[in-house]
């Protein structure tokens, strides 16, 4: 039976196992979002199945370059931005895990530590802008002022329910809360691709 930490029964060590048994329990706690918690916690499992006994890799000593180069061979289905999302979260659990283990501010600085995305803006406009957008999102979806935090809201993700007429069922969408209209788009054509058509309609390329 693995050795437990006082701190919430955190395994002990700095191990892949250790590692995912911090996020679970900082996720259990609230102290991290259930949606980014889960999806780091996912992001480990498969970044790390590339390993003979993944639980068991030493975060010390592992090259995690060669884990990511052989991660990108195996899962070829994965488009650019989904391989840098893996690589993202991997890196973050690790980096809040070992701080954690150091009694650094393993909350504040994993929030500081996101991947570069768009470029960033300076000063007041900067600000404006983060704080313009956040309310936003509160208002769409009726979250709490706190909810999500500033440095999840990119991982947080929401069930949209839509009734289908024609096929008497429900679909359940799981869309992020940052999507944009050009995302939209991308997602309205691949609907369209993915639709059975009605015995009065032709099939595509018809």
């Amino acid at each position: 039976m693995s050795e437990q930490l006082d701190d919430g029964g955190v395994t002990q060590g700095r191990t892949v196992a250790a590692a995912k048994s911090f996020i679970e329990a900082k996720t259990r706690s609230y102290e991290i979002p259930a949606n980014s918690g889960n999806a780091m916690i996912t992001a480990l499992n498969k970044v790390f199945a590339v390993e003979q006994d993944p639980d068991a890799v030493d975060l010390t000593t592992v090259d995690m370059d060669d884990v990511f180069r052989r991660f990108r061979i195996k899962s070829p289905e994965l488009n650019d931005t989904s391989f840098s999302t893996y690589k993202s979260r991997v890196r973050r659990a690790i980096t809040m895990h070992a701080k954690w283990l150091d009694g650094e501010d393993w909350l504040t600085s994993a929030k500081a530590n996101k991947p570069a995305g768009r470029p960033a803006r300076s000063g007041a406009s900067s600000r404006s802008a983060s704080g313009s957008r956040r309310a936003h999102i509160q208002h769409r979806y009726g979250l709490s002022e706190n909810s999500p935090s500033d440095g999840e809201i990119e991982d947080a993700l929401f069930d949209y329910r839509v009734r289908l007429v024609d096929s008497n069922a429900t679909a359940i969408l799981r869309l992020p809360l940052t999507f944009t209209s050009a995302d939209a788009d991308r997602m309205v054509a691949l609907i369209k691709a993915l639709a059975v058509p009605m015995p009065s309609e032709p099939t595509p390329g018809e």
